[in-house]
């Protein structure tokens, strides 16, 4: 997949230097200059998951709201806007808080639900040299997500948890 990481503007929009040199934290932020952009969940970032073929980390994070390994596969193949969009209607999980991964039920709040981001995250980390090299690129520097949610009910991968994984992959 062809995509610029490295540029200044997307689709006619300036994108933003999201790192704070006052308090060295990285925004990582979608529409933020690299490295913030390439650490985006919506970023396109294909590897291999369990056998699935993931576009981004957004595609597979949005496919653990479906009970159904067709409909996850086709989840895991979308990056930006269209993975998040992807499963808006599949709110299930929201009152009972079980998500899937090829066919295994995971409680939201389960210690087994946080190894299996940890697991995609680092087969990501693996297999992506861009999302490598962004992550290690960052080191020494304090990662922050802004607009990530902070409720781990009512989403997928809280802010907090999000970016404790990625400092953990970074400074293993």
């Amino acid at each position: 997949m062809k995509y610029d990481f490295f540029a200044k503007s997307r689709n006619g929009h300036l994108l933003k230097d999201t790192f704070n040199r006052e308090n060295n934290t990285l925004d990582i932020y979608s529409t933020g200059l690299y490295p913030a952009n390439v650490l985006s969940n919506l970023a396109p970032k294909e590897f291999v998951f369990d056998g699935v073929e993931c576009a981004s980390i957004e595609g597979f994070l949005q496919s653990l709201k479906v009970n159904d390994i067709k409909k996850q596969k086709e989840i895991c193949g979308l990056y930006g806007g269209s993975a998040k969009e992807s499963s808006k209607k599949f709110t299930q999980w929201l009152k009972t808080h079980k998500l899937y991964w090829q066919e295994k039920e995971y409680d939201r709040f389960s210690s087994q639900y946080i190894d299996l981001l940890k697991r995609a995250y680092k087969a990501c980390y693996e297999q992506n040299e861009i999302f490598r090299q962004a992550l290690e690129s960052t080191k020494g520097t304090t990662l922050t997500h802004s607009t990530g949610g902070i409720n781990p009910s009512t989403t997928v991968i809280t802010k907090y948890e999000f970016t404790k994984i990625l400092t953990d992959l970074r400074d293993k």
